[in-house]
C-alpha cells in the first residue's frame, strides 16, 4: 500500500534489503529453531527462554524482552498505543541510549578488572583496554538485539568516538560527529532513507550545539531537563516530516522515563544478561527488571490519561520545510544574547503549526486512500472534511486507522473529520470504526448497520460545506438491512464538477437509482469492481470521466473483474485502481478542469514500483 502521507513500507523494505514478500499458507511452525541453532541466534533463543520462564505473561515481560534482545513480538496493541501517546516509543529501540549504557558498563567493568589484576595496567595501555572492553560489551549487546539498523548505527558512532579517544587525536566534537556520519554513509548509503538516521544524528547534534556553547558551571541536576529540551526542540520538525504526529506530554513523560529506564530498568536487564548462565540468579535480576518496567508502565498510563490518548497531529511537510524548521531549532539552542536567535522560533513554527486552508471556496478534493482490499475516502472542502468508510480491520483490535487514516487527516492539519460515514457493516469498509470513535477521529459519525446505536445514513440527508453540496441518494429508511445493497450512496457537487461515492451496491440498486443519478466527473467503482456491479446502465447514467477501484494488488477475488474493466473502457471511462496507483487524489475547482494525482507518481524513488502507465497524470 502507498499513500500520499504516512509510513512508506516499500522504502523501509528496500532499505532492509527485502525484495519480495510471501505468505505461508500451510505448514508446521518450529518454535524452537532459535534454541537449536548456533551463534547469536542460539544465544538469543536461550535468553528469550530464560526471561519467559522467569516472568509471567504481561506488559512487563514484553518490555523486558524488548530491552534485552529487541524482541517486540509480545508487545500488545495497547502498549504500543501507550508509548505513542506519551512519545516514549524510542526507549524500546536498541539504539544510542542503550548502546551507550552498555559501552559505559563495559568501560568501567574493564577498569575494575584491570585494577584487580596483579599487573594493573595504567596510562595509555589501560585506556586502550577500557575502550576495547567498552566496544566488546556494546557489540555483544548489539548481537543479542540481532543487530537492527538503529543498533548498527549506534555501534558505528561509538566505534568512531572510542577510536578518537584511544588514539588521542585532537579533534572537535563537530568533526567527530561528521566523521561518524561519513562512516555510517560509507557502510550503508541508504541510511538517509530511514527516520532513525535523521533522528539519531540530529539528537546528537542538538546535544553538542547546546552543551558545547555553555560554560562548565552547569549544575548537574539541570543537565537532564536541558538535554531533553534540546532534543525535543530539534525533534519537532523531524517528527512532523516523518510521522506527522507527536505527543503533548512527551517532554514530562521522557523527563521521568529516560532516567528510570537508563539507571534502573536497563542496568537490571544487563545484570540478568550477564548472569544468564546461572538461571536462578538471572531470574531474580529479570524479576526486578520486570517490577521496574511495571512501575514505568503505570506511570505512562497515568500520563496518557492526562491527554486522553490524543496525539498532536502536525501537517505533512516536505524536506525543505523540515530543513528550515531544523535550522530554526538549532538557532534556538544557541546561547542567549545572540542577535537574531529568536528568529528560529518563526522557522520552527512554520514547520509544525497548522497550515491555512489549501482549497478555495467551492473547491473540493477527493482522496481515495490505499487501504488494500477495502475502502476509505477522504473528501475535503475549504474548512471541512468527510471521511467515507474506515478501511479494513476486525472492528476492534486491528485496523488501518493509525497508519493510513490519521496521517491523511493530519496532512492538512486536521485532527478529525467533521463527519464520518461508514457505508455498511462489512469489515473491509467498517473495520476501523472502533478506532475512529476511540481516537475522536470524527465529530459526527453515521453508520449503516442493523441495531447500531450510531445514527444511520439515509436518503434525503444533505448538507452544504463551503459552497459544496452533499446529498445522500440511498438507502431508504423503510428498507431492511440488505448488506452491500444498504451501502450509503453520496453525491457531491460544486455546481460544475460532481463525484459519486457508491460503497458496495449491486446492479439492482444501480438500476433503481439510475433516474436520480446525474453526470459525474468521478465515481468510486461499486463493490471494488465485482461482476455484480458497474452495469452498462450505471455507466451510461453517470457518464464519469474517471472511475476509481479501491482494491488490493493480486487480491483473491480478482477485483476488478475483466468484464468490468471492459465495460468502462467501452464507454471511454479512464479506470484507475489503488492497486496500481496507490492512493488517488482529485481536486475539483469551481472553475477550470479538475486535477488527478497518484501517490505512486508523486512519491517517486529508485525503490518504488512505478505502477501502471495510466497512473501518471
Amino acid at each position: 500500500m502507498l499513500n500520499f502521507q504516512g509510513f512508506d513500507r516499500e522504502r523501509a523494505l528496500f532499505v532492509a534489503g527485502v525484495g519480495a514478500q510471501a505468505t505461508v499458507l500451510a505448514g508446521e511452525r518450529l518454535p524452537t529453531w532459535a534454541d537449536e541453532s548456533g551463534g547469536a541466534d542460539g544465544v538469543r533463543g536461550a535468553v528469550r527462554k530464560r526471561i519467559q520462564e522467569a516472568l509471567g505473561v504481561g506488559p512487563a515481560r514484553a518490555l523486558v524482552l524488548s530491552l534485552a534482545i529487541a524482541d517486540r513480538s509480545e508487545l500488545e496493541r495497547e502498549t504500543w498505543a501507550l508509548l505513542r501517546a506519551t512519545g516514549t516509543g524510542h526507549l524500546l529501540a536498541i539504539s544510542g541510549l542503550h548502546v551507550g549504557l552498555a559501552a559505559f558498563a563495559g568501560f568501567w567493568l574493564t577498569r575494575v578488572l584491570l585494577f584487580l589484576l596483579p599487573f594493573c595496567a595504567a596510562g595509555r595501555s589501560g585506556l586502550n583496554a577500557c575502550c576495547a572492553g567498552s566496544m566488546l560489551v556494546a557489540t555483544t549487546y548489539g548481537a543479542l538485539a540481532g543487530f537492527p539498523v538503529s543498533t548498527l548505527r549506534a555501534l558505528v558512532m561509538l566505534a568512531v568516538a572510542l577510536w578518537l579517544i584511544a588514539s588521542r587525536r585532537s579533534t572537535g566534537v563537530l568533526r567527530a560527529w561528521m566523521l561518524a556520519a561519513i562512516v555510517v554513509l560509507a557502510i550503508d548509503p541508504f541510511a538517509p532513507l530511514t527516520a532513525g538516521f535523521w533522528l539519531s544524528f540530529a539528537a546528537v547534534l542538538a546535544l553538542l550545539a547546546y552543551f558545547s556553547t555553555r560554560g562548565p558551571r552547569m549544575r548537574w541536576w539541570t543537565t537532564l531537563p536541558r538535554a531533553q529540551y534540546a532534543v525535543m526542540v530539534v525533534m519537532l520538525p523531524l517528527a512532523a516530516w516523518w510521522f506527522q504526529s507527536g505527543s503533548w506530554l512527551a517532554f514530562p513523560s521522557n523527563l521521568v522515563a529516560i532516567p528510570w529506564v537508563s539507571f534502573v530498568t536497563v542496568p537490571l536487564v544487563f545484570a540478568g544478561l550477564a548472569t544468564v548462565a546461572v538461571p536462578a540468579v538471572a531470574a531474580e535480576w529479570f524479576a526486578l527488571a520486570a517490577r521496574s518496567a511495571e512501575a514505568l508502565h503505570g506511570f505512562l498510563k497515568l500520563m496518557a490519561s492526562l491527554q486522553a490518548g490524543h496525539r498532536w497531529l502536525t501537517p505533512d511537510i516536505g524536506m525543505v520545510t523540515a530543513g528550515l524548521g531544523l535550522a530554526g531549532a538549532m538557532l534556538l539552542l544557541l546561547p542567549r544574547g545572540l542577535a537574531g536567535r529568536w528568529l528560529g522560533l518563526c522557522l520552527l513554527a512554520a514547520a509544525v503549526l497548522p497550515r491555512a486552508p489549501g482549497l478555495s471556496p467551492g473547491e473540493y478534493a477527493v482522496e481515495v486512500l490505499d487501504v488494500g482490499q477495502g475502502q476509505s475516502v477522504l473528501v475535503r472542502t475549504r474548512h471541512h472534511a468527510l471521511l467515507y468508510d474506515t478501511g479494513p480491520g476486525d472492528g476492534r483490535a486491528w485496523s488501518l486507522y493509525d497508519s493510513v487514516i490519521a496521517p491523511a487527516l493530519a496532512a492538512r492539519g486536521r485532527p478529525a473529520a467533521d463527519l464520518a460515514v461508514v457505508s455498511h457493516a462489512d469489515l473491509d469498509h467498517a473495520g476501523g470504526i472502533h478506532d475512529l470513535v476511540a481516537h475522536g477521529g470524527a465529530v459526527e459519525v453515521r453508520f449503516n448497520r442493523p441495531d447500531s446505536a450510531i445514527p444511520a445514513c439515509r436518503i434525503g440527508q444533505s448538507w452544504d460545506w463551503d459552497g459544496v453540496r452533499f446529498r445522500v441518494l440511498h438507502p431508504s429508511p423503510w428498507l431492511p438491512y440488505l448488506g452491500n445493497d444498504s451501502s450509503c450512496v453520496i453525491s457531491i457537487d460544486n455546481g460544475r464538477h460532481g463525484t459519486l461515492l457508491t460503497g458496495d451496491i449491486s446492479a439492482v440498486v444501480e438500476q433503481r437509482l439510475a433516474a436520480n443519478f446525474g453526470t459525474y466527473d468521478l465515481v468510486t467503482v461499486p463493490h471494488h469492481g465485482s461482476a455484480s456491479s458497474s452495469s452498462h446502465a450505471f455507466i451510461r447514467a453517470t457518464q464519469p470521466n474517471w472511475a476509481i477501484v479501491s482494491a488490493a494488488w493480486g487480491n483473491r477475488f480478482g477485483f476488478p473483474r475483466g468484464e468490468v474493466v471492459d465495460r468502462y473502457q467501452r464507454h471511454g471511462v479512464r479506470l484507475l485502481t489503488s492497486a496500481d496507483c496507490g492512493a488517488l487524489r482529485a481536486v475539483f475547482p469551481r472553475s477550470g478542469p479538475p486535477r488527478m494525482d497518484s501517490a505512486r507518481a508523486e512519491r517517486g524513488g529508485p525503490w518504488r514500483w512505478s505502477g501502471a502507465d495510466s497512473c501518471v497524470p
